[in-house]
């Protein structure tokens, strides 16, 4: 019998795979096959091989055991991030809850200056302000940066208190004709456009407090990405919460409507005790009920933010629209125009100036066939040989 055959036999032996012939034992089983056995030591082979195997058997339970312990450890640590997580967001629902009641203000913006106003009503001038200057309230350092930009400097105070009432709110006012850049402590920006308002809770309640805002008028939105600390943006129509995005909102107490247009990451508004999710390139409009639509041209919703109406290629309509918008104006007239065809005043550029009569005798320079006036809060385009 061949070395291989006797290993076999010892396998199969091991393995209580014997037939009957091979259970007289291999000693014998060698002897009647060769008369003589071989040189080899039987049971010491014997004995290696189920000690081989009872060690093998040993390593493999070893190894499912440590892999079903990193398993559990696994799944026990998913478990508690998840419980974390969800008791960090209920937290933070709840903050953002305390932070943003009541802060929006009733009635619109009026008046010709832009204003920075505190929790105690105490207020400042921004428009006078020198640049350069620093103002110190409520844990905060605020300086004016440029002619229309503030920053607020430096984190958030904790304030240790479970409510919002010890919670200081900043609000920047800014009148028609006039916008203003406001740059949050965390490096966020807030572009805010004329005839709007800016609430701003500076100080914060504990960790899971969420960078509460509130919105009455239009503004555009660059929030720095914080996954402990949203950006929660209250408007009379809805709530936005934001991780990290850019976006504008619109939301005019005059419209009595909600305007979201989302430019890249994603947001989520809160209407009504619905919840929508916004993909980058969408925009919403709430009113009476929601329609959800793409952007076909951004700088509908976001071109106000540049410093001249852009006239090239646009119609009339569009252009009065935007000044409308920038000057609070409430309506026009056209009389005898063509206000659809592209090409109104001939293209080019028209300064945003801080009043109507510089922009209306700059409109006339531009279109001399056109008479262009204001009737009261109105714009009134016809030919010039019309007669109101």
């Amino acid at each position: 019998m061949s070395k291989e055959k006797i290993i076999l036999l010892i396998v199969n032996r091991l393995c209580k795979n014997m037939s009957p012939e091979e259970n007289d034992g291999p000693d014998a089983l060698v002897t009647r096959e060769d008369e003589k056995p071989l040189d080899m030591d039987i049971p010491a082979i014997d004995n290696r091989l189920e000690t081989l195997i009872k060690n093998d058997t040993v390593r493999r339970q070893h190894a499912a055991w440590r892999r079903y312990s990193i398993a559990a450890v696994f799944a026990a640590l998913s478990v508690g991030i998840w419980l974390g997580y969800s008791r960090q967001r209920t937290a933070q629902d709840k903050n953002a809850d305390k932070y943003l009641a009541g802060i929006i203000p009733e009635g619109e913006v009026t008046g010709t200056q832009s204003y920075l106003t505190f929790s105690n009503r105490d207020s400042v001038l921004l428009d006078t302000l020198s640049v350069g200057h620093t103002i110190q309230r409520d844990g905060c350092n605020i300086q004016k940066k440029d002619h229309n930009t503030i920053i607020y400097m430096g984190p958030p105070a904790i304030i240790n208190n479970n409510t919002a009432t010890g919670c200081s709110r900043h609000m920047v006012s800014v009148p028609y004709g006039h916008s203003w850049h406001i740059i949050l402590s965390d490096g966020s920006a807030v572009y805010l456009c004329p005839g709007s308002r800016l609430i701003y809770a500076v100080n914060a309640i504990d960790k899971y407090s969420p960078r509460a805002l509130g919105l009455q008028g239009e503004a555009f939105f660059e929030v720095k990405h914080d996954p402990y600390h949203p950006v929660a943006v209250e408007t009379k129509k809805g709530v936005i919460s934001v991780l990290g995005t850019r976006f504008d909102l619109r939301a005019y107490l005059r419209e009595d409507s909600l305007r979201a247009t989302l430019l890249n990451g994603s947001i989520l508004l809160k209407y009504n005790g619905d919840t929508l999710k916004m993909d980058p390139g969408e925009e919403v409009y709430v009113g009476k009920k929601i329609q959800k639509g793409y952007i076909i041209d951004s700088t509908v919703s976001t071109g106000w933010r540049k410093s001249f109406f852009d006239c090239n290629n646009r119609n009339m309509l569009q252009i009065i629209r935007e000044m409308e918008d920038w000057y609070g104006l409430r309506g026009h007239r056209f009389k005898n125009v063509d206000s659809l065809t592209p090409g109104f005043l001939g293209g080019g550029h028209i300064p945003k100036y801080s009043s109507l009569p510089p922009l209306i005798n700059h409109m006339k320079e531009m279109a001399p066939d056109l008479s262009i006036t204001l009737d009261g809060t109105m714009i009134v385009i016809r030919p010039n040989n019309t007669t109101t």
